[in-house]
């Protein structure tokens, strides 16, 4: 029996359409007036709406690094200085304000 590629693929959750693919999208969110951009962040995105879905361990990490008040660093501080988000599959992406 042969199986194709694309039944293994994870339906849209949006338009229940499309198939979800695994790429790299920029992650945008507004935190007390400030707007937060993240590029390169690994996510799934839709091929038929594109609709993008962030991994929830992922996002759960960004989250940390931005808003953790455990090391009482500022967001400005987070921000400067490059962290690694490490997503499910164990690659690391860098946050980093340099473009």
């Amino acid at each position: 029996m042969n199986v194709s590629s694309e039944t293994s693929l994870k339906s849209c959750l949006s338009c229940h359409v499309g198939h979800l693919r695994d790429e790299r999208s920029t992650y945008t969110q507004w935190h007390e007036g400030q707007l937060i951009v993240v590029p390169n962040m690994p996510a799934q995105v839709c091929d038929y709406c594109g609709e993008t879905h962030f991994h929830p361990i992922v996002l759960e990490r960004l989250h940390q690094l931005l808003w953790a008040s455990a090391d009482q660093q500022t967001k400005d501080d987070i921000i400067k200085k490059p962290h690694s988000i490490h997503p499910p599959h164990g690659k690391a992406t860098t946050l980093s304000s340099d473009p």
